[in-house]
């Protein structure tokens, strides 16, 4: 990788010259994937995305805007998180994912899952319609 990729890297800065969502160096590809925040047009339901190949194993960094979208990482394609889960005592364990704040300004920094060959699925849904989710390949 070149010396201005890695400084990309460092940074976070969105930059064409460094594989982003396809395998080689696409020019307008800034290694950066916007999700809806849940199942299009209802982002209040839940949905699952498989992320590129060559992102499994790498750290990403995800901010929402429009609501906060509760996401998790599976193999399994009908996956859920619920944003409606009530706590419990005991701690609920079902559907739980991690809540992306409603905030374009706080990145939540995460590494892809890596499950040997397994597609991986990027799982979520949102509080509000219309949040949208941002996928950006930090390192």
């Amino acid at each position: 990788m070149s010396t201005e990729a890695n400084k990309s890297l460092r940074s976070n800065a969105p930059y064409d010259g460094r594989p982003g969502t396809l395998a080689a160096v696409t020019a307008n590809d800034f290694g950066i994937l916007k999700y809806a925040g849940g199942l299009a047009g209802t982002e209040t339901t839940h949905h699952a995305d498989a992320v590129p190949a060559h992102w499994r194993g790498r750290e990403v960094g995800l901010t929402a805007s429009g609501g906060v979208c509760h996401y998790a990482f599976s193999t399994n394609p009908s996956a859920e998180v619920s944003a409606t889960v009530a706590a419990t005592n005991s701690g609920a364990s079902q559907l739980v994912g991690i809540p992306i704040p409603d905030s374009l300004s706080v990145m939540v920094r995460a590494r892809v899952p890596e499950d040997g060959n397994n597609t991986m699925y990027f799982v979520r849904e949102s509080t509000a319609v219309n949040t949208v989710v941002y996928m950006q390949l930090l390192a």
